[in-house]
């Protein structure tokens, strides 16, 4: 009876330890606790010269005043970054199309390699794969390493490579208000939710 009840006291410290730890369970990944604070602060969307994927150059500050939605990607990668573009595509293709207007687009719908070799010809092939539809969809690169990881840095995306040409990295939806600051971090599961804040009501 007394090693029973010692047993409950161990599981009953150690659960409270990691709640207090883990602020109530809410960070118990990495990935968890970085969007919790991504989504607390509401960081600024970095101003960075990048590369489309028709070779044109344009700064990310120019994209300010529409609501941006952005991903992280490699053009090699053949499973969380096609799982980012099948959600754009998916997104693009649901929003209602009095808000997708050439003359005047709400959404800036970007994808954004965060790997050097990815080239222009890279970016025009991932683009094709998505039916990215230039220029509502832009896949662009950054040019610049160092603008290149303080962009990542900025924005928590970890990179690291995989040892055979790939990337372990991690992966999401980010929602860019007009006012240039990141409004959420979703899931890449998680594209209704994103349909959902793209269409509320102010």
């Amino acid at each position: 009876m007394r090693s029973l009840v010692a047993g409950f006291l161990i599981v009953v410290i150690g659960v409270a330890g990691l709640a207090w730890v883990t602020d109530g369970f809410r960070a118990v990944l990495l990935e968890t606790a970085r969007r919790l604070s991504i989504n607390a602060e509401h960081p600024e969307f970095p101003h960075v010269l990048v590369e489309d994927q028709l070779g044109i150059r344009l700064s990310t500050a120019d994209l300010r005043g529409r609501t941006i939605v952005a991903t992280f990607m490699y053009s090699r990668c053949a499973t969380l970054c096609t799982v980012t573009g099948t959600d754009i595509a998916w997104l693009q293709h649901s929003m209602p199309a009095a808000s997708q207007s050439q003359s005047s687009p709400t959404v800036q719908w970007l994808s954004i390699s965060f790997d050097e070799r990815d080239d222009r010809a890279a970016l025009q092939d991932y683009a094709e794969r998505h039916r990215a539809r230039w220029p509502d969809w832009l896949v662009v690169r950054i040019p610049d390493a160092a603008d290149r990881r303080r962009f990542l840095r900025a924005l928590g995306v970890v990179a690291i490579p995989d040892g055979f040409g790939g990337f372990t990295h991690n992966a999401a939806l980010y929602l860019v208000g007009p006012d240039g600051r990141v409004r959420s971090v979703f899931d890449i599961d998680a594209a209704p939710a994103v349909l959902a804040a793209l269409t509320a009501k102010p």
